[in-house]
């Protein structure tokens, strides 16, 4: 079956070593050989004898260790049975699987020479075609040329999908119905995002066992596509719950709140809500953060809460407290105003004073009573400005 003399022997000279390197390579990845003895390699296996064909059928037969193989092949002498398991791995690139430990390894040359030390520490599996798992690579790879076998190039489109998700649609385990209102996910959904979360050292085993468990009866399609549209989903109804709450747009409510409610700082911050409704073309997912960082239940009860505040405590007439005027970049005066709180923290106000108090008084021989002024001023400015 193979005819090139050099090859069968257990010991190879270093140049016939290195030319069978270069043939390794060329059969299992494509190429051109760079002389005529890799080429005379890669005339050797004649596939079309009986022979051959009967060897390429027990490998195929069963999941057997490179050990077996070898001691199949002896005869053939130790230096040519990597070139016959590579023309085998070639013929089925696609359903060759080669573990160690029950770890599965990239096909390599170096592998391949590797597993020639000690070969029965190395399984090799050639799988039955299962064009379920074609369509799984198709549904998140496309039809392109597969960089490793159908198990690691599916395992590895699934998870590069999934990483580039939104981390929302990674980590959630419920889904918002809009109201404040949640319900759970499909358990064995929860537990396929989970599993691509993972490092999968056993693509093939992944896929044909522990994924066939968790789908049960449901269709990989159907979990791909509910977790596509977790974003856009709950966006659509963060905005329901908005239009539920205000029954027009935000800035149209904005605009049409008395002047004081738009200038008063608010005890709980509510003027960055109000700075945010300005923006006619605001994203939903900014102003979600906003509100309740990533805690989009509570979203709707912030909503309402926000609402009954700005327009109850807004529009009060100012009696007691600051009223701020600054000039913005633009040259135009800002009114802010600010109440004084009677239930203030006031502990925490004289632990404020007193530290800024001793920063002055470090400083009361070198700073001008100006200085001062025009540093607190800074401060407060430049807290008044995030939302001017």
């Amino acid at each position: 079956m193979i005819n090139y003399k050099s090859l069968n022997k257990d010991i190879l000279n270093p140049v016939t070593k290195s030319n069978r390197r270069k043939a390794l390579e060329i059969i299992l990845f494509g190429g051109i050989p760079s002389n005529k003895s890799v080429q005379n390699i890669l005339e050797s296996v004649n596939q079309q004898s009986f022979e051959f064909l009967q060897i390429q059928s027990k490998i195929l037969s069963h999941p057997q260790t490179f050990g077996e193989i070898y001691n199949m092949l002896k005869d053939f002498g130790k230096g040519a049975i990597p070139v016959i398991i590579a023309v085998v791995i070639r013929n089925n690139l696609d359903l060759a699987v080669v573990e160690k430990s029950g770890n599965e390894l990239d096909l390599s040359v170096d592998l391949l020479e590797e597993i020639e030390l000690d070969p029965d520490l190395y399984t090799l599996k050639i799988a039955q075609k299962d064009e379920k798992i074609y369509r799984y690579n198709e549904l998140f790879h496309g039809k392109g040329k597969l960089e490793s076998n159908i198990f690691k190039s599916a395992v590895n489109a699934m998870q590069e999908w999934f990483f580039g998700l939104n981390k929302y649609s990674q980590i959630s385990k419920s889904k918002y119905l809009g109201n404040g209102k949640l319900c759970s996910l499909d358990n064995n959904l929860i537990l396929f995002k989970s599993s691509l979360q993972e490092i999968q050292f056993n693509p093939y085993w992944y896929l044909t066992e522990k994924l066939t468990t968790i789908l049960d009866k449901s269709s990989l399609e159907d979990f791909k596509s509910s977790i596509d549209n977790t974003l856009s989903e709950l966006k659509e109804n963060l905005q329901k719950d908005i239009e539920a709450v205000f029954s027009q747009s935000l800035s149209e409510w904005y605009k049409h709140l008395p002047e004081n409610a738009k200038k008063r700082i608010y005890k709980d911050g509510e003027e960055g809500f109000l700075e945010f409704c300005k923006n006619e073309n605001y994203k939903i997912e900014d102003l979600s953060k906003l509100l309740t960082g990533l805690s989009i239940v509570v979203f709707y009860n912030k909503l309402k809460e926000i609402k009954k505040v700005v327009e109850t405590q807004g529009p009060q007439e100012f009696t007691k407290g600051y009223k701020i005027i600054f000039i913005d970049k633009n040259g135009n005066q800002i009114e802010k105003i600010f109440d004084i709180e009677e239930n203030e923290n006031q502990e925490t106000i004289r632990l404020l004073e007193k530290d800024i108090e001793t920063v002055f008084e470090d400083f009361s021989q070198s700073m001008r009573t100006s200085t001062k002024i025009h540093a607190m001023l800074s401060v407060i400015f430049k807290e008044m400005r995030r939302y001017s």
